[in-house]
């Protein structure tokens, strides 16, 4: 931290990142302070962010989780009747997923200000009001499982691995067994980066364009609460409240990193937690 005045300050942080396959990237931040008036003083910081492709979302062999109540499309395609042939849990059934790796994802990048004031009317009383902006560029994002079942042509032919027993296949009209209808086994849905200007979606996912239709995420603004008293010799109490007007973060859908993980929001920025209150007390033995 550097005074450059009694009333102006400032600070200064960096860092650099070297990965392979990667030029070497840095980070700077800068904050400063500004006290116009005993009691009113002004802040503000910029910063920047970079995080490298983790090793699974490039390297071969990706990323294993598991996928319960997936809709097979092909033998199930209304999601509640099975196809003759198929079986009720078509409709609803886990199976083995895996994130495919992508060795042409770009590392993700941001860049984010926030400006902010201090009103202290009396020395017991605080009044903070702080806002900010985070851009994020060439955010990876794992695809929708469901969005590969129901578009299979867009995506690499060992993307979707059924059962290719024909004794397990549906059949047609002269009771041929039909290629590819087989019981779905595994999927391989791709990591993602990057939005180009034509998208609809993030990542694969979808409903993505049916809530933000220009692909941003909104701002969220809550508004919180604060109170701390010190009438009482060694003893200091404090009530808090956060989300004042219980305001729900807003949707992003890079969050969900399958079909049975819909976190739904950005758990780096905003939390589901709603409005919430919280009692402290402290107390200081002489």
């Amino acid at each position: 931290r550097t005074p450059f005045t009694k009333t102006f300050e400032m600070d200064f942080a960096g860092r650099f990142d070297k990965y392979p396959s990667f030029k070497t990237n840095f980070v700077p931040k800068v904050g400063a302070k500004w006290t116009a008036q005993e009691g009113l003083a002004f802040r503000g910081t910029y910063s920047e962010g970079f995080r490298a492709p983790a090793l699974s979302q490039v390297a071969s062999g990706g990323a294993q989780f598991f996928l319960n109540g997936t809709v097979d499309p092909v033998r199930c395609p209304d999601g509640v009747t099975p196809k003759p042939g198929a079986d009720t849990t078509d409709c609803s059934k886990s199976v083995s997923g895996v994130g495919g790796s992508n060795p042409e994802l770009k590392p993700e990048k941001s860049k984010g200000f926030s400006l902010g004031m201090i009103y202290s009317p009396t020395k017991d009383i605080d009044v903070l009001i702080d806002t900010y902006k985070v851009r994020q560029e060439n955010e990876v994002a794992l695809g929708s499982a469901t969005y590969l079942l129901e578009h299979p042509d867009r995506f690499p032919a060992d993307a979707i691995t059924r059962d290719t027993n024909p004794l397990n296949q549906l059949k047609d009209a002269n009771g041929n067994p039909i290629p590819g209808t087989g019981p779905l086994i595994a999927v391989k849905t791709p990591y993602g980066s990057g939005q180009p200007s034509t998208a609809t979606s993030l990542g694969g996912v979808p409903l993505y364009s049916t809530y933000y239709p220009d692909c941003k995420v909104p701002s969220w603004k809550t508004f919180d609460v604060g109170y701390m008293y010190n009438g009482i010799k060694n003893l200091q109490l404090g009530l808090n409240i956060s989300n004042v007007f219980d305001k729900p973060a807003p949707y992003y859908p890079g969050s969900n990193t399958s079909t049975t993980v819909q976190q739904g929001y950005s758990s780096g920025l905003y939390t589901n937690t709603g409005r919430y209150s919280r009692l402290t007390a402290k107390y200081i033995f002489n």
